[in-house]
């Protein structure tokens, strides 16, 4: 049977019931009883209890398993990417990767990086250029893919009066930033140009813009001859 006391105020500073109990005058106000009010009572009663015993408990489950909460961590990202990837959501959603695009392509136009950084764009613009003679033109002489018969012709030419020897990106077809020249003669330090391409302006101009290309990648010794 159950130990009486006197009647007194129950000490929940919540509770203005008299009883006869121990401290409190139900299970309610004394915090020990499951669900949303006991929870809320044990957590008046013993916060800071609560908040060292936490504390301790992290600390140990720390100590035995040191690795735990990153590899919880990256368990739980790849589900959540799994999930999202199937049902297309978050970053898989169209809507976002296209508003995520819109966005990306303002910044790097505003800031000239990515596909609008000048390096990007003249190693693109190359690289179409070495896909076009190979796949499309597909004039192969000695090993080397050529735009034309006539730039064949130059460089036969070349290999019999200087010893010239046609190799890509080296010595023929040279890739620089914003351009390409058509051959070097090392030795005597000069660059051919055979396929111009003309943007409104006079043959003198476009010489003159040429020559710069190669004054701004490191070639300002070097001299500019352009075949019409």
């Amino acid at each position: 049977m159950n130990k009486r006391y006197k009647l007194h105020k129950c000490e929940y500073e919540k509770c203005e019931n008299m009883t006869t109990n121990g401290r409190f005058c139900s299970l309610k106000c004394s915090g020990h009883v499951n669900g949303h009010i006991g929870g809320k009572r044990t957590q008046e009663l013993y916060l800071k209890e609560m908040k060292e015993w936490g504390r301790k408990g992290g600390k140990r489950l720390h100590e035995l398993h040191p690795n735990l909460a990153s590899e919880m961590g990256k368990r739980n990202i790849h589900k959540s990417l799994k999930t999202l990837r199937k049902e297309k959501k978050g970053f898989w959603d169209s809507k976002i990767q296209s508003m995520n695009g819109k966005k990306a392509a303002i910044t790097n136009k505003r800031n000239g990086t990515g596909f609008y950084d000048p390096k990007i764009q003249s190693k693109g613009g190359v690289a179409s250029q070495h896909t076009l003679r190979k796949n499309h033109r597909n004039l192969k002489y000695k090993g080397q893919y050529y735009d034309s018969l006539g730039e064949i012709e130059i460089s036969m030419c070349l290999m019999c009066q200087f010893n010239y020897k046609p190799k890509e990106n080296k010595t023929f077809h040279i890739r620089m930033i914003r351009g390409e020249v058509d051959y070097l003669l090392g030795n005597l330090k000069l660059f051919i140009e055979f396929h111009q391409y003309f943007r409104n302006e006079t043959y003198e101009e476009y010489c003159i813009r040429r020559q710069k290309l190669l004054d701004d990648n490191g070639y300002k010794d070097y001299k500019l001859v352009v075949i019409k």
